[in-house]
């Protein structure tokens, strides 16, 4: 197998790194290990079709450093997590600004890192048979009954009912309902600050403008 140092891996641009043996043989290798497949090869070709795609369209991912790309790559490799582009986007390939000098001398570096989307989150639990299946999420606006919270013996409800006619358009919240492999259940709610968050995630893929 080829090897290429940090310092290497740092040099190069980001499509380099993605053509390179290396960082391909590694992700192959990984992918299958992690989640006992032999699909490995074909996996890694998507997803560099998937990063090429989002990087000609992103001025500041191109300008990251290579070894910050290959981390990319092993990340998704490790969650067999898709870049596919679609409305429910499983993960963020976003870029930073890293600050490698000092605080009296600043010496700024660009980096590609990987966030993982609440749909990714889902899709990993229900890979690891952690969870069974979930329930469509639930949006809540402006004018529901919308409660949620944690009993006594630890157990996550929720106590909804919207109102109808709808009072707003203002979402000030979602919800869906997840269920366990024994049939047991839990919810996973989301306020405003974490669909802003969200939304700052989505704005930075896609230069400025939120999926909606």
């Amino acid at each position: 197998m080829e090897k290429l140092t940090i310092s290497q891996l740092k040099a190069m641009k980001p499509f380099e790194v993605l053509d390179s043996n290396f960082a391909r043989e590694r992700f192959i290798a990984l992918y299958n290990n992690i989640h006992g497949s032999e699909n490995g090869e074909m996996f890694f070709e998507q997803e560099k079709y998937n990063l090429q795609r989002i990087l000609q369209s992103n001025n500041d991912l191109l300008a990251c450093n290579g070894f910050s790309i290959y981390g990319v790559l092993l990340d998704i490799a490790n969650m067999g997590l898709t870049l596919e582009n679609n409305s429910r986007p499983l993960i963020y390939v976003l870029p930073n600004n890293v600050n490698i000098g000092t605080k009296d001398k600043p010496a700024w570096e660009k980096r590609a890192t990987l966030e993982i989307s609440p749909y990714g989150e889902l899709d990993i639990r229900i890979q690891s048979g952690q969870l069974l299946y979930a329930d469509r999420p639930v949006i809540v606006y402006d004018g529901d009954e919308f409660q949620p919270k944690i009993t006594e013996a630890g157990q996550k409800v929720v106590v909804y009912s919207a109102s109808i006619p709808r009072k707003s358009k203002n979402i000030i919240g979602a919800f869906v309902k997840l269920v366990r492999p024994d049939n047991s259940f839990d919810f996973f709610w989301m306020l405003p600050e974490d669909i802003d968050r969200l939304r700052g995630y989505s704005e930075k893929k896609n230069r400025g403008k939120a999926n909606q």
